[in-house]
């Protein structure tokens, strides 16, 4: 492991942060393995003690580092230990509110400390209102976070940073007004520069060069967000180490200019790395980008080289030492994995740069930016292999545009956060701030028009084929061997297995797309009286909603069709009309893209006022609106066909009725609401043609009297229990009574 020779502190550092992440997870078991470890160690120091001439010292900080991470987590677990075991019941606190988190018309969210010692999540209503420094006495109900939820929404960030608890009030006793906290301070000292800078440079521009500067996103338009993330560039709305790496380089090159001294130098440097820190939220890849930073200002200072290595585990090691949940976190786990990558490839990268010579004039200017561009495309490309894993994990996806994006965008990064900067340093001065905000402002709109170009035309490579676990896990272990080699000698090899492990994703990925092509895999999913289908097919995805119109239940359909493979909604589609549905369609393609949505043509003026506000959704949001005739099949998938049927009313019910059959060449199927049964009592010679499947669902009032299933179904789904009581099926007909989900692939 030569990246590790002769680098005991980085060692020990990576047992720590190892340790910390085992002794969570494992709990006591962890305990039982110490012993293990320890005569591991001892035995591997003593079979390569000639090869290792630090063996003592590399056993001295190991055998801590693991001491140390058991520790960290014995002492975590003692401070939290009496809030977690009030979870599953009710309990009388005192909180005090440290951080606003979210705040809605319905609902908020607050960082909150318990009890003066332990931090957790208060949950309330939105009449509560209360501000950072409040104190709250009341009684609370406590519900857990596990690790199991935390990939699933909000609780990721809550998890990371040890906020394991959330409280829901039950009776607020009393609520006191009281001093703010530092956090809060900060926070509001940010949205103060922000709103000066938003000031200098107007609109969308001023808005996007406050998220990139001091991670103020409030004003950022949720469409720049998801096209931002979705071409792969979403780093660079989160404040990390390329933005204080630019920003204190600036700042050290201004002390230059000046003469400062250079003990003047890196003081203030530093400190102004940890100011910018804090200002922007001491977010994990700022802090660890601090810490390095620093580390490398102090090797400069006495005069001797930092070891990148060395200090990235080092300031990771700190970092959790601090928070020992940050070792769960996304973020934390992406900004190691990437600074790990880029260092671990500098060889690589260095002879690939060294095939440029150099030159003089116009061709020498040439050659250095051709240079410069191989230099950034090896960073993105290494940056971008070594945060696979958690991709795949996290998110299922990757975009197929980011080198292409972060080729013409990271060069203009730079001069964004100097020109911004400057503008509003100058910004009591309006005549001499214009050219920097107008530059500023330029250098935004570039931003924003590429990443919105390059989001409309693309779509993000999804990670969720079953295939993908048996490409990416053989690469990136290889990878990481050869991360532990010796560059130098191999570095014509490290590469190698990228471009193997492209082409054999590459080889799958048609197969199976030639294996489904013509299927369809399609997914019923119910949640109380909330229903949908799920169509993934071709790598297009499609969401038939059957529900109250509200966006936490599209939300959890999307999520179930990312699990197919898809990364957007080709084509979403409402057979009814629900007041809810502009406001939901504007906040979910808002965070997905959606092509296309497909909505029958409207019966009344309370349809249209609802259509035409979908039309100006549509509009903002850039998807196509198509309005369409009921019992007219629409092509889905090149091969199948979809049809919803006209909207039926009975006399004591407002709620519709309706029916959505899916027609593929050899299978199809057909959806009937709970309205529609009672309706087919009567008037069964009316129904849509039969089906090989026919899903009764729960849309409509609920069934009063029997109803017989017509004949010409090889298989009939149950969804409720009344149906089971109210339905007659024939001894020749095959029933399932599947009252959440139903998978079948039509074809």
């Amino acid at each position: 492991m030569a990246i590790f020779r002769r680098r005991p502190l980085a060692a020990g550092c990576l047992v720590f942060i190892l340790c910390v992440a085992a002794a969570y997870r494992l709990g006591g078991l962890f305990l039982l393995l110490v012993p293990i470890i320890a005569l591991f160690l001892v035995v591997g120091c003593l079979f390569f003690r000639r090869r290792a001439p630090y063996t003592a010292l590399y056993l001295l900080l190991i055998v801590l580092a693991v001491a140390l991470g058991f520790g960290r987590v014995v002492l975590d677990r003692a401070v939290h230990r009496d809030l977690e075991s009030t979870v599953g019941s009710e309990v009388t606190l005192t909180l005090r509110v440290d951080e606003v988190l979210y705040e809605s018309d319905y609902r908020a969210e607050y960082v909150v400390t318990v009890n003066g010692k332990s931090t957790a999540v208060l949950r309330a209503d939105r009449e509560l209102q209360p501000t950072p420094g409040t104190v709250i006495t009341g009684t609370f109900r406590a519900e857990s976070l596990s690790y199991e939820s935390y990939y699933d929404g909000q609780e990721n960030t809550y998890f990371s940073q040890g906020r394991r608890v959330i409280l829901i009030p039950a009776e607020i006793e009393s609520a006191t007004p009281g001093a703010a906290g530092l956090h809060a301070r900060l926070s509001a000292f940010r949205a103060h520069i922000a709103a000066q800078l938003r000031g200098v440079i107007q609109g969308e521009a001023g808005d996007l060069a406050a998220a990139m500067l001091i991670g103020d996103k409030s004003g950022l338009d949720d469409a720049t967000v998801r096209d931002f993330r979705r071409t792969g560039v979403s780093h660079l709305l989160a404040i990390s180490g390329l933005h204080l790496a630019i920003l204190a380089g600036f700042f050290d090159r201004l002390l230059l200019r000046f003469h400062a001294g250079k003990r003047l130098r890196v003081g203030l440097t530093m400190a102004f790395c940890f100011l910018y820190c804090l200002l922007t939220g001491a977010s994990y890849s700022t802090l660890r980008a601090a810490l390095m930073l620093s580390m490398v200002y102090l090797a400069f200072f006495y005069r001797s080289d930092a070891d990148p290595v060395t200090s990235l585990l080092f300031a990771g090691a700190l970092i959790v030492m601090i928070s020992p949940f940050a070792v769960f976190g996304v973020s934390y786990q992406m900004t190691m994995l990437a600074t790990f990558g880029i260092l671990a490839y500098r060889a690589v990268r260095q002879r690939l740069c060294a095939l440029i010579p150099a030159g003089k004039g116009i061709a020498g200017a040439a050659l250095r930016l051709l240079r410069t561009l191989l230099a950034s495309l090896c960073v993105t490309f290494c940056s971008t292999v070594a945060v696979l894993p958690v991709q795949w994990l996290t998110f299922g996806e990757i975009s197929l545009v980011s080198f292409v994006t972060n080729l013409i965008i990271l060069p203009l990064v730079p001069a964004l956060l100097v020109f911004s900067l400057v503008a509003l340093t100058l910004s009591f001065l309006p005549a001499l701030a214009l050219p920097f905000s107008f530059t500023a402002g330029l250098l935004s709109g570039i931003l924003q028009t590429v990443t919105a170009r390059l989001s409309a035309a693309t779509t993000p490579l999804s990670l969720r084929y079953s295939f993908v676990p048996f490409v990416l896990i053989p690469m990136f272990l290889l990878l990481a061997a050869l991360l532990m080699a010796d560059l130098k000698k191999l570095a014509p090899l490290a590469l190698t297995p990228v471009p193997a492990a492209i082409a054999a994703f590459l080889v799958l990925m048609a197969v199976n797309g030639n294996f489904s092509q013509g299927f369809a895999d399609t997914v019923y999913y119910q949640n109380g009286s909330n229903e949908g289908f799920l169509l993934f097919g071709g790598g297009n995805g499609m969401i038939c909603d059957i529900s109250s119109g509200g966006e936490r239940h599209l939300n959890a359909e999307y999520q179930a069709l990312r699990t197919l493979g898809a990364t957007e909604v080709r084509v979403l589609l409402l057979p009814q009309y629900k007041d809810a549905y502009p406001y939901t369609l504007s906040a979910f393609s808002a965070q997905v893209l959606v092509r296309e949505v497909w909505i029958p043509e409207p019966d009344n003026d309370e349809e249209r006022q609802i259509l035409f506000n979908l039309t100006e959704v549509a509009q903002k949001r850039g998807f196509s609106l198509t309005v369409f005739s009921p019992e007219t099949p629409l092509t889905i998938f090149h091969t199948g066909k979809v049809t919803v049927s006209k909207k039926l009313y009975e006399r004591r019910s407002v709620k519709p009725a309706f029916a959505v059959r899916f027609d593929f060449p050899e299978r199809s199927l057909l959806y009937i609401g709970a309205a529609y049964q009672e309706y087919m009592a009567d008037r069964s010679r009316e129904i849509t043609p039969a089906a090989d499947i026919l899903l009764i669902g729960c849309s409509g009032p609920s069934m009063k009297k029997t109803v017989p299933v017509p004949s010409g179904f090889s298989t009939v789904v149950l969804t409720t229990e009344e149906q089971l009581k109210h339905l007659t099926i024939r001894k020749d007909c095959k029933y399932l009574y599947l009252p959440q989900k139903f998978c079948v692939r039509l074809k």
